[in-house]
């Protein structure tokens, strides 16, 4: 991840990786990193408004760009260093978890239905939270069709709960 957005910042898409890495950052809940990240992100939009405004020359404006990039290639080495995006969340070990859960069918117990279903709900919460930072792409179909499942064994869950209690 931290690579792709090296490369983007080195095409010229710095103010999408900010767009990304601001929502990684607020998904994960990692304050300190985002109040940097919308520091360099204010400095982006101040100099699209002036450039735009035409107040700073070409010359200005590139040096300008090339310090919020140096900024920004700065943050992502500490995340990187403290591994700060690539830690496992609870949620994402639930969805590994989830893998290795026995059908829902199976289930016999109404206490076993409902933790099923609670832990199918926060991994379609994870899932569509993660689809929103998702570039298009084989990841996104990817992420859309665990989205579908998921929804799909949430509704399961459901409809055995309602019919264990008739």
């Amino acid at each position: 991840m931290i690579s792709d957005w090296k490369s983007m910042i080195a095409e010229g898409k710095t103010a999408k990786v900010i767009t990304q890495l601001m929502a990684q950052l607020e998904a994960i809940d990692e304050q300190d990193y985002l109040n940097d990240v919308i520091s360099i992100s204010a400095r982006q939009q101040r100099l699209k408004k002036d450039v735009m405004g035409e107040m700073i020359t070409g010359e200005t404006a590139r040096i300008s760009q090339n310090k919020i990039n140096n900024a920004l290639l700065f943050t992502l080495d500490e995340l990187d260093d403290d591994d700060i995006l690539t830690k496992e969340t609870e949620t994402e070990a639930e969805a590994e978890a989830a893998k290795d859960l026995p059908p829902i069918e199976n289930i016999a117990s109404l206490d076993e239905l409902k933790d099923r279903a609670k832990s199918t709900l926060e991994l379609l919460e994870y899932l569509r939270k993660e689809e929103t930072m998702t570039v298009p792409g084989k990841g996104l179909f990817a992420l859309q069709k665990q989205i579908e499942q998921a929804e799909k064994d949430l509704e399961e869950a459901k409809d055995k709960i309602k019919n264990f209690s008739q």
